[in-house]
């Protein structure tokens, strides 16, 4: 497979836990590559590896460089260089996994109890019955 050979070329290693992932260096000089059908993310703390690994993946396939990343597959990404941190924010990716699992229904809230509370006890779910159902009493 095309995907996985170049990394290799390049000098990355593909995990083989988990074969999405491809890393190169240790330490301070990591570089980590994580690959999802069309998406890719190119890690490391030195920005001159994510830009030198970007030119060679770029001249490879003809990518577009999207720049600093604040979103991959749902989960929203804020870096703080400075600090050297970085926060990962499910809550969208949760939402389109819970709507998902809820097949559509109940748009309003993404909350499973408010469903369950309202398929269990049939009409509106209040946070009244939401409580007791959660209680296990259904007074």
């Amino acid at each position: 497979m095309e995907l996985d050979m170049h990394p290799r070329r390049i000098g990355f290693h593909c995990m083989l836990s988990t074969p999405c992932l491809y890393t190169r260096g240790t330490g301070d000089n990591i570089t980590v590559i994580t690959a999802y059908v069309d998406d890719m993310l190119i890690s490391s703390p030195s920005q001159k590896e994510v830009d030198c690994t970007k030119a060679k993946i770029m001249s490879k396939w003809g990518t577009q460089d999207n720049r600093a990343v604040r979103e991959f597959l749902g989960v929203k990404i804020t870096w703080e260089r400075a600090q050297r941190k970085i926060s990962l924010d499910l809550e969208a990716y949760i939402k389109a996994m819970v709507n998902k699992w809820l097949d559509g229904e109940n748009n309003k809230s993404w909350i499973p109890m408010q469903h369950v509370a309202t398929t269990a006890e049939g009409g509106e779910c209040t946070p009244t019955k939401a409580k007791q159902y959660c209680q296990g009493s259904r007074a």
